[in-house]
């Protein structure tokens, strides 16, 4: 072989080898296209799952549950539909249905026995900022729930704790209040008990008849002042 003609073979060989290599990025870059123009090639595996329209221009959606549980998960590592159907809009499919009212999608360039046209498949980057912006929408409100969560879960708990303190001031308060009485009712008592000593056959006052207004600490005043006026009324006798 000549220089020349090596030269040249060197040449063909080198844009050959640059045409695989962007051929191989282009099958990198939309590797979902190729995944599922696989799919569709494989008639007799998944011929009742997914499969062309007899035009040839579009596929069918034959079995939702079943491509939702063995062929998503298998070639796409997930299982939901809505997910899927969000690619098909970003590479611009557009959804219809057929005369068996099942699912079916297009695209110019996605046809039966042409899959040298993938290559010209780009994704819509409209759509994909779109798909982009309403993931982060709603990963921010996700975020944003679960904070309001935690600060609601903070309030509560704290809202409990407070509810305890006051529960144990509030029996605090009532057993000093008990102590209090009681501590009355004895006093009352005493001086009740020292009045009949003193006056003898005097009748005491009955509790019955003690006025609505009237306190512990009155009564025991006025019983006080019973017993002055009485010893007065004695000495000066």
């Amino acid at each position: 072989m000549c220089i020349r003609d090596r030269s040249i073979y060197l040449d063909r060989s080198s844009e050959s080898s640059k045409y695989e290599m962007e051929e191989q990025k282009t099958k990198e870059k939309s590797n979902f296209l190729y995944k599922l123009y696989s799919i569709l090639d494989k008639y007799e595996e998944y011929g009742q799952v997914l499969r062309w329209e007899e035009s040839g221009d579009m596929f069918e959606v034959a079995d939702r549950d079943q491509l939702i549980n063995t062929v998503l998960p298998l070639y796409f590592r997930h299982r939901n539909y809505s997910s899927f159907i969000r690619q098909l809009n970003i590479y611009g499919f557009q959804k219809g249905k057929n005369v068996n009212g099942h699912d079916v999608f297009k695209q110019v360039n996605f046809l039966k026995g042409k899959k040298s046209l993938l290559k010209f498949i780009s994704r819509n980057q409209n759509k994909l900022e779109m798909e982009e912006a309403k993931r982060g929408v709603k990963e921010s409100k996700l975020v944003k729930t679960k904070d309001l969560s935690e600060t609601l879960l903070s309030e509560i708990h704290l809202l409990q704790k407070k509810q305890l303190e006051l529960k144990q001031q509030l029996l605090s308060i009532n057993l000093k209040e008990k102590e209090d009485l009681s501590t009355q009712m004895m006093l009352t008592s005493f001086y009740h008990q020292d009045i009949q000593s003193t006056l003898g056959t005097f009748t005491p006052v009955s509790y019955t008849h003690l006025r609505a207004h009237e306190t512990l600490r009155y009564l025991v005043c006025r019983l006080l002042l019973e017993k002055k006026k009485y010893r007065m009324c004695l000495h000066n006798e």
